[in-house]
Order: C-alpha cells, then structure tokens, then sequence
C-alpha cells in the first residue's frame, strides 16, 4: 500500500513581477506515476510557473567566518525536467474551481458559507465562499453593499437578485459580470529522482506580481 502524505509548501505568498519564491526542502523518496501532485490556489494580476528542484550533492562555499557550519545544499532543476505547470493566472483549471468575484448591494442578510446562490432571473447557481467587508450600509437596515466571492459557477448570472438558499429570496442585487478571483486546481508531475526537493514559484508575465499563493505538495 502506498503511504502518501502533504505538505504545505507555500503559504500564502505574493512575489513581484519576474519574481521568484522557493520552498523549504521536503525529503521524498521515488514515487510511482501519479503520486505526486500539487494542489494550488493562486490569486493576482500575474501569471505562476511552478518548477521541482532537487539536492544536487554539490555544497556552496565555506562560511569563513564560522568553517564549522556545514556548507549549503545547492538545489537544481534536473536535466531533462519538465515545469510541473505553467502559464497559470486566476483563469487557469476548471472553471468549476475558480473563486469569481461579483459586487453586491441592497444587501439585507449576511450569507452562510457554503450555501447555495441562484439568479432571481436567469437562474444560473454557485456556492457562496464568503465576502470581504461591507462598504456601505448594513444588512440590518437593507442596503449593505460589498463584494461576493462564489466557486462551482454554474450558468450566467445577470444584473438581477439573489435568492438564497440560507438567506431567502431576494436577499442582495447583483451587478455588472463575474470576474475570476482565485485559480484552484490539482497538478500532477513526475520527480525521477529522490531526496531532498525544493518547489520554485516564479511570475512569469513580467507586468505583474502575483498572490497570494498557496502549494499543497502530496506525495509518497
């Protein structure tokens, strides 16, 4: 029976644009196909690549100051090795997976995470993931306004009112189109070597940073 196990390697990071993040190592041994993976959640205006390194065996130079401090491992791309993924924006993966945005108002109940959202009018669904803080108004007085966040977007919603499947009917109006917010998706690659592996994240579109990210590694 294989064993897997996961890692958060990246928690929630933000890089400029042509910036670069590396992980701390993981220690893995040789898997069989398909049991590693990463499993990402990316946000911003720029674009990810997301690279594996490995231990090479060779050290940096000595600390003259302190010789008694071991050298540093010094991490590599192995030959041959392909990016675990590529080209990645708040667009990328299915599109079930993504958090879309969308600005409320005449907001009149607090939403429950998780519950169900429908179009009064043209009845497209999703599932609320939650909101950022109000701006106007209060949903005791029936005019808060902010912005929703929503995945498993499921149709196309209007400019129309929301029914809910916790909060009621007619519950907050909505406006304008959704917009992507947050890509989610489960990448699967495969190390040809074991030891100690470093994840590099890399922004790659050169006119943006990107993040928060965050990089769940599963495997052996």
């Amino acid at each position: 029976m294989i064993k897997l196990r996961t890692k958060l390697v990246i928690d929630a990071k933000t890089i400029a644009a042509s910036g670069v993040y590396t992980s701390t190592p993981v220690a893995v041994s040789r898997a069989e196909s398909g049991v590693f993976s990463i499993h990402y959640r990316l946000q911003g205006a720029g674009t990810a690549k997301f690279e594996y390194l490995m231990a090479s065996g060779l050290t940096g130079l000595i600390n003259r100051l302190n010789p008694a401090l071991a050298p540093p491992v010094i991490y590599l791309e192995p030959s041959g090795a392909s990016d675990i993924a590529s080209g990645l924006t708040v667009a990328s993966g299915p599109a079930l997976h993504r958090v879309k945005s969308r600005t409320f108002t005449s907001g009149s109940v607090d939403p429950i995470v998780g519950e169900t959202f429908t179009g009064a009018t043209g009845g497209a669904t999703a599932i609320y993931e939650g909101r950022n803080a109000v701006q106007t108004g209060t949903f005791a007085a029936t005019n808060a306004t902010g912005t929703f966040y929503w995945t498993d977007e499921s149709g196309t919603f209007q400019s129309e009112n929301l029914n809910g499947g916790a909060s009621g009917a007619n519950f907050a109006t909505i406006g304008g189109v959704s917009s992507n917010f947050e890509a989610r998706d489960i990448v699967g690659f495969s190390p040809e070597l074991a030891g100690l592996m470093q994840i590099r994240m890399t922004e790659t579109g050169g006119g943006s940073g990107v993040g928060p990210v965050s990089v769940m590694l599963v495997y052996q």
